[in-house]
């Protein structure tokens, strides 16, 4: 048994009880507590964890370390503080408590690599050659253990490892990587959004946007959707363009709920 890993989840359950009561009430569903119950270990939901079970995928215990990264929520008072409560609105930022040349120089040195594989700038990934994207991965481990925080670099890697066709990989990698901020710094009720123009949330961002290709590659349209949902209601710019990821059953879902949502405010 690990006890570590219990007394993580205690701690967890802690933090996330009240807000899970106050949304549930004292005798929540079956299917709510399952979905707890997945949040606690880190997984995006309770299909994902029967996924990750299904396919013997590790867990929490294995996952990685946040390093310098915070979460913030912009005052107009006290500029960016930590969060009071368990909800609040305005926008929020995921900031790395690091000096900016240190960022700049990890940054540098994986942008170089990029720059010097690919012919311009409006160029992806998949026509980097597989030992350009090997030599990515492996500048984007390193600059993660340099600073685990930096979250460009692990989205390079989810994105890399894609083109190399590890997509099972890649999407563990963005599950155990987005499970654990998700779960361990952003509040449990985050009315907040995440704005692409915070140069610092983009990190986070594209993240997100190269897990939901990691689990569209592995044929797990359910969960994309769970994300890309996600990220359109904290993001709601979608400077990354997620709402073309959506499923079509996804797409006529959200179409139809936009437009029962706008019929009921103009009958009131």
């Amino acid at each position: 048994m690990d006890t570590d890993r219990l007394k993580k989840r205690a701690k967890n359950l802690k933090r996330l009880l009240p807000a899970f009561i106050q949304e549930y009430g004292a005798s929540p569903s079956l299917a709510a507590c399952q979905e707890l119950a997945a949040r606690l270990d880190g997984f995006p939901s309770f299909h994902a964890a029967q996924r990750a079970d299904a396919q013997s995928l590790p867990i929490q215990s294995t996952m990685p370390r946040l390093g310098a990264l915070e979460f913030r929520i912009w005052d107009a008072v006290d500029g960016w503080r930590a969060p009071r409560q368990w909800k609040e609105d305005g926008h929020g930022a995921l900031l790395l408590a690091r000096r900016e040349s240190h960022m700049a120089e990890l940054e540098g040195m994986l942008d170089e690599h990029i720059e010097m594989h690919l012919p311009g700038p409006d160029y992806s990934l998949g026509q980097m050659s597989p030992a350009a994207l090997r030599k990515l991965v492996t500048l984007a481990r390193k600059a993660k253990e340099i600073e685990p925080g930096f979250l460009y670099a692990t989205a390079l890697e989810i994105g890399a490892l894609i083109e190399l066709g590890e997509s099972e990989k890649a999407a563990w990698i963005g599950r155990s990587s987005v499970g654990r901020i998700d779960l361990e710094l952003l509040p449990p009720a985050f009315a907040s959004t995440l704005r692409y123009t915070e140069n610092c949330n983009r990190g986070y961002l594209q993240l997100n946007h190269h897990y939901v290709l990691a689990l569209i590659a592995c044929g797990r349209r359910q969960e994309a959707d769970v994300v890309c949902e996600k990220m359109l209601a904290l993001c709601p710019d979608d400077n990354l363009g997620m709402r073309y990821l959506l499923s079509e059953g996804a797409q006529v879902a959200r179409e139809k709920l936009k437009a029962s949502s706008k019929a009921s405010k103009t009958a009131s």
